[in-house]
């Protein structure tokens, strides 16, 4: 009897959760949809597992171009963190906020977009990890709230309009020639689950021939050939170990998926990692041959980043960077409740609370129990007052 045949009624929700993670992995959406949602009706007290299944399945259901779906799944897994959540792998929190911010954007609900990707944001920084991405999401949300202005055009005049001379250009064959001669570099993403991380490489028609790979345990090595030209696409150190022997490679007619089985089972922060973090038993191919530089550009960039980063940690914070540092240190030193506390007390206050007493938070409603500093007031996106305490 194969995987899909098994009755879903005999296995438990963490035995679902796990097939419905091998389809999305090879990008059978709709056969993870139907497992993600049997996980659900068999699901019974294991709330990380519960949060697990709705995340997953939201990025299924945005997918699927399903964006209310992926929205809701993705609103329902984040309420759980309202209340303490045994469980969850580094980062779990931070990617719901996310796929829900990406889904309501798209469902053009851009301020609950906006403010999953606030949540998203505070989660990164906690983490001290660069949350650049998700400003550029807000940022893209308060366009989408707030337009721009139309300039008036220009009014009209009865003056003629004088002649202007045509700047020189060159012939229309050389600028077809020039452009013709101009190559489009591969573009990639990727997509993981607890035991896969895929790279899509978004290039049609591709084979073995155009396609050179070399997994290690803790790099990876892809060269693409296109239209004659060969493009390193990806040179270095990964997130965590993979697994080469069950790695592999498959060609598809619109794209390539590389499938790096990972060893450590759990969600990676992102794709590549820092080589500095790497141990020595590592494998690397610096020992026989010039270090990869993309684009064969002269500059040692690890290089620069180092110095750069050493000259950050050199400065002293001033106002509003020096708080966000300092909670930040708080964050990276504390116990698990610790943590539970200032995330829960910060996201369900709206960011005018931050506690370390989880014994305290844990029994707190902000969100009934509302304050505001002096002299402002709770008001919802269409301008109504919002209950507080003080009321």
């Amino acid at each position: 009897m194969s995987e899909a045949e098994l009755p879903l009624t005999d296995m438990t929700a963490e035995e679902c959760l796990a097939m419905a993670d091998s389809y999305a992995v090879d990008e059978n959406w709709d056969e993870a949809l139907t497992v993600y949602t049997a996980a659900l009706t068999i699901w019974h007290t294991n709330t990380a597992v519960k949060f697990r299944i709705l995340s997953h399945r939201s990025n299924c259901f945005y997918q699927l171009g399903n964006y209310e779906s992926a929205q809701e799944d993705a609103h329902e897994a984040t309420q759980l963190l309202s209340s303490s959540v045994a469980g969850l792998r580094p980062g779990e929190s931070e990617v719901a906020w996310k796929r829900q911010g990406l889904a309501a954007f798209q469902a053009n609900k851009f301020a609950d977009a906006k403010q999953a990707f606030e949540s998203a944001a505070q989660l990164a920084s906690l983490n001290q990890r660069d949350g650049k991405s998700y400003r550029d999401w807000i940022q893209k949300c308060d366009t989408k709230l707030n337009p721009p202005a139309i300039a008036p055009s220009p009014a009209t005049t009865d003056e003629p309009l004088k002649a202007q001379t045509a700047p020189t250009s060159a012939p229309v064959s050389l600028r077809s020639a020039t452009k013709a001669a101009i190559v489009a570099a591969p573009r990639y993403q990727y997509y993981q689950s607890d035991k896969f991380m895929t790279i899509s490489i978004l290039e049609p028609n591709l084979n073995s021939e155009h396609v050179k790979v070399d997994f290690e345990r803790q790099r990876l090595y892809v060269t693409i050939v296109k239209a004659g030209k060969e493009f390193q696409l990806i040179a270095g150190p990964l997130y965590d170990e993979i697994d080469p022997s069950e790695s592999k490679i498959q060609y598809k007619p619109e794209k390539v998926l590389l499938k790096l089985r990972k060893v450590n089972e759990y969600e990676w922060k992102e794709l590549m990692g820092n080589e500095s973090k790497k141990g020595t038993a590592s494998t690397t191919k610096s020992a026989t041959q010039p270090k990869v530089r993309p684009y064969a550009s002269p500059k040692d960039w690890g290089t620069i980043e180092k110095s750069i980063q050493a000259e950050e940690e050199k400065e002293t914070p001033q106002g509003d960077d020096a708080m966000n540092k300092l909670f930040q240190q708080i964050y990276a030193n504390a116990d698990e409740d610790t943590r539970r506390a200032m995330i829960k007390s910060y996201q369900t206050s709206g960011g005018t609370v931050l506690s370390t007493n989880w014994d305290e938070v844990s029994k707190k409603d902000y969100e009934k129990e509302r304050t505001a500093p002096k002299g402002m007031e709770w008001k919802t996106w269409e301008g109504d007052k919002v209950p507080m305490e003080e009321d």
